[in-house]
């Protein structure tokens, strides 16, 4: 009994710093958002990962949802918390499931990452962290940091997150892939920059990966300044649910048929271009888009099934 005690003791205490970094979070500016006069406020935090213990700072809000929040680190990553609803953050027991839950998302998005990157997909390279309020603290919150859209811009590579198109570095009615209709009317234009991207599918059919709308994102990235040129990639994250643990892969090969693999491209495929075309055409999405996109599915999906291990591709 007293054992169990002492563990309701910690996970309470725990709690309370959840609540306490909750708090200090909700001072913090959001980007876009807040008045640029004010005078901004930042928070000291020590972050515990792989390379030790360190000092860093959080600026900003910048990128929010229904299960997390980004933050900028004045490291340069962005650390990843879970966004908890400001009416409940008084309320102790409220913040320990949540904090519960939130440790479970936080293992699956740096599994997740850490696989694609062994599989040669790319991804925003999470890992797990500790965050300390004090430098002599015990208790820690759990969250995990990630590359930023903005160190990603830095190298070249814009990125499209599909379930926040305003904190995307590719602009909708900004940046298109083409210069001209014509071109881009042209299914043989797209080659070069879709090539990239047909190996990424691929992978994602050999390894099971999982392909919910919201970890389907595109990373745009220049391959040339003369002529302007781009490559199209997979980018994935966003995999974890508040709702319920993500089913994930093992990391192994797996044994499709052509049955099931055939569909599953044309559906990552279709998804893609649907994505790209929006901005193509931003703001208005005519009927010749879709049906630039039929034809790009239908071009591009025999090249995926052809890079399939052939157990997939001839299995009757």
């Amino acid at each position: 009994m007293a054992a169990i005690s002492q563990e309701l003791s910690v996970f309470t205490e725990n709690a309370y710093v959840y609540q306490d970094f909750f708090k200090k979070v909700q001072e913090l500016p959001v980007k876009g958002e807040s008045d640029p006069s004010e005078e901004k406020t930042s928070l000291v935090v020590w972050i515990q990962d792989s390379e030790g213990l360190h000092k860093d700072v959080l600026l900003e809000v910048v990128g929010y949802g229904g299960f997390k929040k980004a933050v900028k680190l004045e490291s340069g990553r962005v650390l990843l918390i879970r966004n908890m609803d400001v009416e409940n953050i008084e309320d102790v027991e409220a913040v320990q499931a949540v904090a519960a839950v939130w440790q479970r998302a936080v293992k699956e998005e740096v599994f997740m990452s850490q696989l694609l990157s062994t599989v040669n997909l790319l991804s925003p390279l999470s890992r797990e962290v500790r965050v300390f309020l004090a430098l002599d603290a015990e208790a820690s919150i759990t969250a995990y940091s990630s590359e930023s859209f903005d160190q990603a811009l830095s190298r070249g590579m814009h990125v499209i997150d599909v379930k926040n198109r305003l904190k995307s570095t590719w602009k909708s009615c900004k940046n298109r892939l083409f210069s001209s209709e014509e071109d881009r009317m042209k299914p043989e234009s797209w080659d070069s920059m879709i090539k990239p991207l047909l190996k990424d599918v691929a992978q994602i059919c050999k390894y099971d990966l999982p392909c919910g709308v919201d970890s389907l994102n595109i990373a745009i990235i220049k391959t040339s300044d003369d002529p302007l040129s781009y490559a199209i990639r997979y980018y994935g994250f966003d995999f974890s649910s508040k709702l319920r643990p993500s089913k994930l892969p093992d990391g192994s090969l797996q044994d499709l048929s052509i049955e099931d693999a055939e569909p599953l491209v044309k559906h990552l495929l279709k998804h893609v271009f649907d994505t790209v075309l929006e901005y193509e055409y931003a703001p208005h999405f005519p009927r010749k888009a879709d049906e630039l996109r039929d034809t790009l599915v239908e071009r591009y999906a025999p090249q995926v099934m052809a890079l399939l291990p052939a157990s997939e591709r001839d299995h009757k």
